[in-house]
């Protein structure tokens, strides 16, 4: 994570939200869909916005990128 972000039930800022994710924190991507990514941290998934996620060239062919 590039910035602080909220861990979030769905890919929208009207969705609950169920975690915070730090900056610094490694997570792992799942999904892409419009400007959110659907992640896994710490157990948890859901979804953040794609700017507060700096992904890797592995993890960026895994979703399609």
């Amino acid at each position: 994570m590039i910035r602080d972000d909220q861990l979030r039930a769905a890919a929208s800022t009207a969705a609950a939200v169920t975690a915070q994710v730090p900056r610094g924190a490694k997570v792992e991507v799942l999904a892409r869909q419009g400007g959110w990514v659907q992640i896994k941290v710490s157990g948890q998934t859901g979804w953040v916005r794609m700017l507060s996620v700096r992904t890797t060239d592995t993890a960026q062919r895994d979703v399609g990128g």
